[in-house]
């Protein structure tokens, strides 16, 4: 039984991290600078001295004590869908990495490449390395403010015509973005993209006609 008792205390300590996020939950206190009192803490980063770095705005630094934690498991809706359709469920897998390989799995999406992984974390964007390609474009999309989804966009129309990516010019192409929002002949025809959102091109898009693509082209 006293056995029993470590083995199960044990188990419930050790908790059991996914890798499958290119980010991190952390959970602790500190003492919040405004009020001089101790909060708890709750945040996402992609390390643990970004972290504390971002918290240090507004915490006493000598004060602050966060660990990383898990992400929530699958819910039993989940677990359910994945395995009525014949799905395995990925190892340590958490509920975000679910919602996205499922819509993955319903929408046929491709696997992004990885240049596109690589640049949505250098540029912060959150996801699962389970995503599909189309839900990475969401994401980037998303999280993106209005000048970076322009620099993005116009980072995409140099993809479609070259097939290679220019990743390295991105910074160029945000600098080159605060111009071109400011030309109406793009806004009219970008802002659909604004309003709906933003996936690319495709052999079968008509979008290489207007104006904001063309315009783009010229950068």
């Amino acid at each position: 039984m006293k056995l029993f008792s470590m083995f199960k205390k044990s188990a419930e300590v050790t908790p059991q991290f996914n890798d499958n996020m290119n980010y991190m939950i952390f959970e602790g206190e500190g003492i919040y600078s405004k009020t001089g009192r101790k909060r708890k803490i709750h945040i996402e980063a992609f390390s643990e001295s970004e972290a504390i770095e971002t918290l240090a705005a507004e915490y006493n630094p000598e004060t602050i004590s966060i660990s990383r934690v898990p992400f929530e498991s699958p819910s039993e809706d989940q677990i359910s869908a994945m395995r009525k359709h014949g799905n395995k469920i990925p190892k340590n897998a958490c509920k975000i990495d679910i919602t996205f390989y499922m819509h993955k799995i319903i929408e046929h999406q491709h696997d992004p490449g990885k240049q596109l992984t690589e640049f949505a974390t250098k540029q912060k964007v959150k996801f699962s390395y389970f995503t599909g390609e189309k839900s990475l474009y969401d994401c980037i999309w998303t999280q993106f403010s209005e000048i970076d989804k322009a620099a993005f966009y116009i980072l995409c129309v140099k993809k479609d015509k070259t097939g290679k990516w220019n990743f390295d010019r991105f910074d160029q192409y945000e600098e080159a973005a605060k111009e071109i929002l400011k030309d109406e002949r793009f806004m009219n025809s970008f802002k659909r993209y604004i309003n709906s959102g933003f996936y690319g091109f495709t052999e079968e898009a008509t979008s290489r006609s207007t104006n904001c693509y063309k315009i783009a082209l010229t950068i």
